[in-house]
């Protein structure tokens, strides 16, 4: 077999062409940081990146429903708190108002104050 010139040129051309277009996909690579441009590119990493990508937005969901689950616990713990001072105050009542020492007015407060505390606890 022989080699002609112009073999050389096509050859020496071919390789000169197949190295400007990895410098351009160098290029491209290193301005937008992704080595990964199309899935072409490399099939396993795409796939890869593509599980990464829904794993991140399912562990955002997960973020923003334990803030929602958070915050809606603070607001019942909030609400079981109030809860129980109201009923430690309705005890305290109690326990006052079974005293013979009082009168039909301190007894008539008292009740005023029991409806407003089951105005507050419902």
């Amino acid at each position: 077999m022989r080699i002609s010139t112009s073999m050389m040129h096509s050859n020496a051309l071919s390789a000169m062409m197949r190295r400007q277009s990895d410098v351009s996909k160098t290029q491209t690579e290193l301005s937008s940081g992704q080595r990964v441009q199309k899935p072409s590119d490399d099939p396993v990493a795409a796939v890869r990146i593509m599980q990464l990508e829904q794993s991140k937005s399912a562990n955002t969901q997960y973020g923003a429903t334990i803030n929602a689950a958070s915050s809606r616990l603070s607001q019942e713990e909030q609400s079981l708190t109030d809860t129980q001072n109201i009923l430690q105050r309705v005890r305290e009542l109690a326990i006052q108002s079974n005293s013979a020492t009082l009168n039909a007015a301190d007894r008539k407060t008292i009740v005023v104050e029991l409806g407003h505390l089951n105005n507050q606890l419902l």
